[in-house]
């Protein structure tokens, strides 16, 4: 704040200074006074060309040139404007000399400042020098020491490693050779000691694939310095098992040596086939079921589809990922509108609805959301099911009834005006002279 300040003041003395000369000249020119006055503008002249160098020699000559103008309007003598003239131009002298001088001040203050700089900068150089030879005679007196500790720490490693590790050379052909070293878990993952892995090669415990692909992976080798493979081991009891091996060419002035770490991936394999069994059984699970089904992505692109579904189509599974639903089986350009599926999205809970699709089938969709961890909806399943044949039958039952209806009012009339005249009969019948049996009938017919 304080550096703000003062920064501001040449500013704020420059203005207050400028400001005073032109109203102490405005006076002392209207009142016949042409003396004194005109020395006050040295003043702003000198602060602006000290603080603001270049734009203060510019506005040394439009104050000189403001100076002359007021004087020029006051007065039309000739010597006084002439010596108006003339202390206009040791004006701009001044201010030229004076801008000179400040600018060669600041380049001189600056290349004082650089040269402090570097002076400083030698003198933190020369004590972090100091320190350094100080701290690396140190470290030679701890180098012997760091290197014993060292030592001990890797091979202590290298012997915890849960990986099998292997360090072997290479033979005049460029195959796999003799062991130089090995870890204690490669000697229990092969049930040989180490004095016996020791005396063996690497073909001597490869499987059928590794000798089968050991040509190769030497070339792979030698031409990008390392390489990650699958492979097979043999253990001392002739047993195999999956491995997978990452290999390293370590390249030393006297030798060239391999190293490998070899991981037992069997439990890994197991659970690859396991996992390729259950996908197969979901999909015949899936492409066996009678409904249209669709894994959608919230955009309504296809995540996947079953085999129903890409059957309605005529496509195959596959060419419809990625498509967007209404593309495939509205032909629309945009999503459907009243759509169960958007409507999921929207309300977050399973939707219903039925929906012509551009073959004219009328299938019953349903929008089931997924969640991703977070409770986000990262997909819906959509259900159809074609009702084509059940709307075409509740059409035609509905239509059975309307003629049912039809009929059974038509009869209905016509059964009533027999009956009408039925019982306009008895009653005629009631007025004659009858005998107890035909009394007796015509009660029964009216009841």
């Amino acid at each position: 704040m304080v550096s703000n300040q003062s920064k501001s003041m040449p500013f704020i003395a420059l203005t207050i200074t400028t400001a005073i000369c032109i109203i102490i000249t405005l006076y002392s020119l209207s009142t016949g006074w042409f003396i004194i006055h005109q020395n006050l503008f040295y003043i702003p002249i000198i602060i602006a060309c000290v603080y603001y160098y270049k734009r203060g020699f510019l506005f040394s000559i439009l104050l000189s040139g403001l100076y002359f103008i007021l004087f020029a309007a006051t007065t039309a003598d000739p010597a006084l404007l002439q010596g108006a003239a003339i202390r206009v131009v040791l004006f701009i002298l001044i201010a030229a000399v004076i801008t000179c001088l400040s600018m060669q001040r600041a380049e001189l203050a600056t290349q004082l400042s650089r040269s402090n700089d570097e002076l400083t900068a030698t003198n933190e150089e020369l004590l972090a020098s100091e320190e350094e030879i100080r701290s690396h005679v140190d470290e030679l007196y701890s180098a012997q020491q760091m290197i014993t500790d060292t030592k001990d720490r890797y091979l202590a490693l290298f012997e915890a490693a849960g990986d099998a590790i292997f360090l072997h050379e290479i033979d005049a052909d460029g195959m796999p050779g003799r062991f130089s070293e090995v870890n204690e878990r490669a000697c229990e993952s092969l049930g040989y000691t180490r004095d016996e892995l020791l005396r063996l090669t690497v073909i001597d415990i490869a499987g059928e694939k590794a000798i089968r692909e050991a040509p190769e992976r030497m070339k792979e080798l030698f031409e990008q310095g390392h390489a990650v493979f699958e492979s097979d081991q043999k253990r001392k009891d002739g047993s195999t098992f999956p491995v997978e091996v990452s290999s390293r060419v370590i390249r030393h002035p006297d030798e060239t040596l391999i190293l490998s770490v070899v991981r037992d991936i069997s439990e890994r394999k197991a659970a690859e086939e396991a996992l390729r069994r259950a996908e197969k059984e979901k999909t015949t699970l899936l492409d066996s079921m009678p409904i249209m089904l669709a894994y959608l992505n919230p955009d309504l692109t296809i995540r996947y589809v079953n085999r129903a579904s890409a059957d309605t189509v005529g496509m195959s599974q596959q060419d419809l990922i990625g498509r967007h639903c209404f593309e495939i089986w509205h032909g629309r350009s945009e999503a459907c509108e009243n759509c169960p599926v958007l409507r999921t999205l929207v309300s977050n809970r399973i939707e219903e609805g039925e929906v012509l699709i551009q073959d004219g089938r009328i299938i019953h969709q349903t929008g089931s959301p997924i969640h991703d961890d977070d409770g986000n909806i990262e997909g819906v399943i959509e259900f159809g099911v074609d009702i084509t044949r059940q709307r075409d039958a509740e059409d035609a039952l509905r239509l059975t009834n309307e003629k049912l209806q039809i009929l059974s009012s038509i009869t209905r009339h016509d059964i009533l005006n027999h009956i009408t005249t039925v019982l306009g009969f008895l009653d005629l019948a009631a007025g004659m002279s009858v005998d107890e049996t035909q009394a007796h009938y015509l009660d029964r017919i009216k009841t």
